[in-house]
């Protein structure tokens, strides 16, 4: 796996295109600023490229702040948690496969590293799917919900904090996205975001018995879990959808 593009929440190439988001263009430090009577607030990069930014007032002055496409920064986030994750498995596998019957300090550092980075990656994988789900979500559209006694409408706020993450996969982005449904047929892709779901509300909803068999079964499903084929499939899903919007770095650097 190549870590991703990053990409901003609004990002348009070329400077000269200003003019079409607004005007009252100044140069501040060397970059561009623009704010609109609506108190936008944009940003030109070295690459050319202008981003939404919003002011921040600190003791040391004013930060303008880029607003990121946060659906790939936890992407992103997940990803250097499972290169994390991969690194503390070796590690911890080497020590608890030796025949020292001791416990150390360095074993008991890698498990809580371990458990940490693969809970958090799957985390942070799933909150990327729920936050793409909600933000290809129409804001004119709304979804209808028959019954056999009435028909309830949902707009997109009420979409994103009533209806359930399956019925939005399966029901609300057909209905909305013109019969665009990556789950019109099972395949190994919509199963391991099927299997990416339970395990997050596992790990959110940790389980706790006497025997500890619940915790057992939480890292073995940590340890046997498919997570590079579970980022494909992520990053298939929302490709469906948005061609091109998850892609990798084209750069020789890996952060």
């Amino acid at each position: 796996m190549k870590h991703i593009k990053k990409k901003y929440l609004f990002q348009m190439e070329g400077a000269n295109k200003l003019k079409e988001i607004g005007e009252e263009v100044s140069i501040n430090d060397g970059n561009l600023f623009k704010k609109a009577k609506q108190k936008d607030l944009f940003v030109t990069t070295e690459k050319n490229f202008i981003i939404k930014a919003f002011p921040y007032k600190h003791s040391n002055g004013i930060a303008f702040i880029p607003i990121p496409d946060l659906t790939l920064v936890y992407y992103d986030s997940a990803y250097n948690q499972n290169k994390e994750r991969k690194e503390f498995e070796v590690k911890l596998l080497e020590k608890l496969t030796s025949k020292n019957d001791k416990f150390g300090e360095d074993a008991t550092n890698d498990i809580y590293h371990y458990y940490g980075n693969a809970s958090g990656c799957i985390i942070f994988l799933f909150t990327a799917l729920e936050s793409f789900i909600n933000h290809i979500l129409p804001d004119d559209k709304s979804y209808s919900l028959e019954t056999d006694r009435n028909t309830a409408y949902y707009n997109k706020k009420q979409i994103q904090r009533h209806i359930a993450f399956d019925d939005k996969l399966k029901k609300v982005l057909p209905q909305l996205l013109n019969g665009a449904n990556f789950f019109s047929r099972q395949t190994i892709h919509t199963q391991h975001i099927t299997n990416l779901k339970k395990l997050r509300d596992e790990l959110i909803h940790t389980k706790s018995d006497i025997s500890f068999v619940n915790q057992e079964e939480l890292i073995k499903r940590l340890l046997q879990f498919k997570y590079d084929e579970t980022f494909t499939a992520v990053a298939m899903f929302m490709n469906f959808y948005k061609p091109d919007y998850v892609v990798d770095c084209d750069c020789n650097l890996d952060f």
